[in-house]
């Protein structure tokens, strides 16, 4: 995998399932932390106390080896989390 290998808009799952890789799962975890003087930086941040959301995710295939490793940082004051959950179970 090269960077030439994507575009703006090329999507990492697309392109892996196109080499062959079938995705299976991934672990995903979301905490709040300060912001580290670097990252206020990054993110234009003022206050020194000032929470971001970090988030970090570990995607596999479908035999459960590693694929993907993602680390984000977001402002806490520009963070909104939306969830659809589903009745898999059919009301059963």
């Amino acid at each position: 995998m090269t960077q030439e290998d994507f575009g703006e808009d090329t999507s990492l799952y697309s392109f892996l399932e196109e080499k062959g890789i079938v995705l299976g799962s991934a672990d995903e975890t979301v905490e709040a932390r300060l912001a580290s003087s670097e990252l206020r930086r990054y993110l234009f941040i003022d206050e020194q106390s000032c929470a971001v959301v970090y988030k970090e995710r570990v995607t596999y295939d479908a035999r459960m080896r590693p694929v993907e490793f993602s680390e984000n940082s977001y402002r806490g004051d520009q963070y909104k989390y939306s969830v659809h959950i589903v009745n898999v179970t059919g009301g059963k």
